[in-house]
């Protein structure tokens, strides 16, 4: 089976949500006019990502299942089956020329987004665009100017959520077993710093019990956690630079442990979504301190490390 999927708005607005709310949120999100926003709320099935990788589709569905916006799964349609799937398709839709008649299957037709001149066809050759739905948003338009609101047109954007606001964005929790998502730099020192107070307050508490049965096990416990704790760390920090979890096993490595460390500091995470998913929350000032505070011990470490040599 294939590891990517189609994505497509249904058209409609979940229950309980407010349908204008929807129109403004959804343009915010894709970066679109409210207006096209519109125009893909009108009960007419539209993709709107191809190739998305299933591991994405959560993220994906959730950012817009939260503003109140219907999707549906579309498997790719391999090549041989195409034919034999034509009900997957759109129905070819008859356009209407300026005297009232249906055009021929040969007749050339002007997409309204960006001008190119081609055979009557639902989807423009040149810009991608459903050249109805252009028209049926230009309608829109005229009648918005006439009341002294004049919104631009534009085909949908090409990546979906690569600047998505802030509040749309997914932040892994610290306490998890997911594998899943992203952690920019400061976020990485911050709950790195966090990890290791926990960790000394574990063992603290495990030498008050005492090195019997239950004082060793608490111990144990402890550096079993934070060892997990830290790989995922260093997984989902990797995965904001666009790099597999895999390398994570170099923190097994303690001459190479350093420098990977190294490296998830100083390397930057990639703009927008990437192939594990968006970008977290930008961090917070509680975030940022506790990072730059991390950041700071680090280099104190490093600075008493080579004074001993």
């Amino acid at each position: 089976m294939s590891e990517s999927i189609d994505l497509a708005l249904t058209g409609s607005v979940l229950p309980g949500h407010d349908v204008e709310r929807a129109h403004v949120a959804l343009a915010q999100l894709l970066k679109i006019t409210e207006v096209r926003a519109i125009a893909l709320l009108q009960g007419q099935e539209t993709i709107i990502k191809r190739g998305l990788n299933k591991l994405q589709l959560p993220q994906y569905q959730t950012a817009l299942a939260r503003i109140g916006i219907g999707t549906r799964v579309i498997e790719p349609t391999p090549p041989a089956n195409l034919i034999a799937n034509t009900h997957l398709e759109k129905p070819m839709l008859t356009l209407i020329g300026g005297d009232g008649h249906a055009s021929g299957p040969d007749e050339m037709i002007t997409c309204p987004a960006c001008g190119a001149e081609q055979t009557r066809r639902t989807e423009c050759r040149g810009c991608g665009a459903d050249i109805e739905k252009a028209r049926a948003v230009l309608a829109q338009k005229a009648r918005m100017a006439k009341l002294g609101e004049v919104t631009a047109w534009r085909p949908p954007s090409a990546n979906l959520l690569k600047e998505a606001p802030l509040e749309y964005r997914m932040t892994p929790p610290f306490f998890s077993f997911s594998m899943e998502g992203r952690y920019g730099r400061a976020r990485f020192l911050a709950y790195q710093l966090a990890m290791y107070s926990l960790m000394m307050a574990g063992l603290v508490i495990s030498m008050l019990l005492g090195f019997g049965v239950l004082g060793v096990t608490a111990m144990i416990s402890v550096l079993l956690a934070t060892s997990v704790m830290s790989i995922r760390l260093t997984v989902l920090r990797l995965h904001d630079i666009d790099r597999t979890g895999k390398w994570a096993l170099l923190l097994f490595l303690p001459p190479l442990s350093f420098f990977l460390f190294v490296f998830l500091i100083v390397v930057p995470g990639t703009e927008g979504d990437n192939d594990y998913g968006m970008e977290d929350e930008h961090p917070s000032i509680v975030v940022k301190l506790c990072g730059g505070i991390c950041g700071i011990l680090f280099l104190l470490g490093c600075v008493g490390m080579m004074l001993v040599r």
